[in-house]
């Protein structure tokens, strides 16, 4: 990093935008814990991944670190929760995958030997089988292998070599989760640009891995990016039709229609950057995106039209997350507010802060449907620095972000982008280590 670089990131880092919660490290992923939920707060807390090697469990509402979960002695950058048992699981840099008790911060299980590169992606699966629920927790490596483990025991069910290059993330598609049937659907997404469409039959035999998934298809292809697919997420809407919405470094998030088998796009979300991660708000017609360039951007899913800025962040933005909690958490000034909830949008970066958006703060700037009668403030020109709630318009922004217009031209190679990212992340460890 440049000294002019250090120093802008500096002069920007004393911004309060989304009231930050800074921790020690870059934070790599971040999930809600669904565990804190409670009847009067709604969800109080979420878990981070740090690349120091540790896992916090934060309050949103007091702003306190409740618990740290150490062990591991590599980046973090994927997590996953258990509810029912109480536990957080993490994937490493250093092939494993840890766990710990929730309450007590206990270690639990370590899940090794399934990977021989970095643990990119994890996630949890329940199954019903004729014995009963069985439970899968399924990893996808930079080695390109999908991994199947049994919750329980830790056991390696199979190993399935799934793309050319690395696996960066797995989704199971919950419009196709049918007791009935013995199948459940995956998909995922790698930096060979595919994503991959994988029919899973359960149980998996708890034998050694060289047994087939005889009925498994051959990883149906959707190619529709230049380069890596950083996220894959599916539109869970009841009223919506199922689609994916994608996270490129091709600088694009994308909607592929499941009426078409998602080779179909309807909306392209162009960026200036790696895009991170895709999200979409429940209950809103907003999809979010996360992205290198330090910025977060609300658009209408429908339109493909920028609605509003997030800026705040001083390094790249790396996930989002959803919470809803209460309008007035901790406090009991507003007889009329206790009680409410509302949507608080979450969002970590590299520059080690957490930051919150409350949605009903965006209506500050303007319409939360249309931004073309808005103003800029009285007297100011467009921003060229953050504001007090970092939270601006796309009139207000002066920006020239589209949704579907733009030509859509790629220009980063997989093998330059990832060397690139890896040689970033390090650099950025023996800088915090140096201070």
């Amino acid at each position: 990093t440049s000294l002019s670089e250090q120093l802008r990131r500096k002069a920007k880092s004393t911004n309060k935008a989304g009231d930050p919660i800074v921790v020690p490290s870059k934070i790599l992923a971040v999930s809600e814990d669904v565990t804190s939920r409670d009847k009067e707060l709604g969800i109080t807390k979420i878990f981070i991944a740090e690349a120091a090697g540790v896992v916090r469990r934060v309050d949103l509402n007091t702003r306190d670190i409740t618990q740290v979960y150490t062990g591991p002695k590599a980046p973090l950058p994927c997590l996953a929760l258990h509810s029912p048992s109480n536990t957080i699981l993490a994937g490493c840099w250093d092939q494993n995958i840890y766990s710990w008790d929730i309450p007590s911060r206990r270690p639990k299980k370590t899940f090794r030997g399934g990977h021989n590169d970095f643990i990119k992606t994890i996630i949890i699966c329940t199954t019903t089988t004729s014995s009963g629920p069985h439970e899968l927790l399924i990893s996808g490596g930079a080695d390109g292998d999908i991994v199947f483990w049994d919750l329980q025991s830790g056991d390696q069910l199979h190993r399935l070599r799934a793309h050319s290059r690395a696996v960066l993330h797995l989704i199971l598609d919950p419009w196709t989760d049918d007791p009935s049937t013995s199948l459940i659907t995956l998909f995922s997404a790698s930096s060979d640009r595919t994503i991959r469409k994988w029919l899973i039959p359960v149980p998996i035999p708890s034998t050694p891995s060289k047994v087939l998934l005889q009925d498994t298809q051959e990883g149906e292809e959707i190619i529709m990016h230049e380069t890596s697919v950083n996220v894959i997420k599916i539109d869970s809407d009841p009223n919506g039709d199922g689609d994916i919405w994608t996270a490129s470094a091709d600088k694009t998030s994308k909607c592929l229609l499941r009426e078409h088998g998602f080779r179909r796009e309807d909306t392209k979300l162009e960026h200036p950057d790696f895009v991170k991660d895709v999200l979409l708000l429940p209950g809103t017609s907003w999809v979010v995106t996360a992205c290198r360039d330090e910025e977060v951007r609300v658009w209408d899913k429908g339109t493909g039209d920028l609605k509003y800025i997030l800026e705040g962040h001083f390094d790249e933005v790396t996930a989002l997350t959803v919470v809803t909690r209460s309008v007035t958490p901790g406090t009991t000034s507003s007889s009329t507010a206790r009680g409410k909830k509302e949507k608080v949008l979450v969002s970590v970066s590299l520059d080690g802060t957490i930051r919150q958006w409350p949605l009903s703060s965006f209506a500050s700037v303007g319409s939360l449907t249309d931004t073309s009668n808005l103003n800029d403030p009285p007297g100011k020109k467009e921003p060229d620095v953050v504001s007090s709630e970092g939270i601006k318009s796309n009139k207000q922004a002066g920006r020239k972000d589209a949704g579907r217009k733009g030509d859509g031209k790629g220009t980063v190679k997989m093998t330059e982008e990832e060397d690139k990212e890896l040689e970033d992340l390090l650099a950025s460890l023996e800088e915090e280590e140096g201070n």
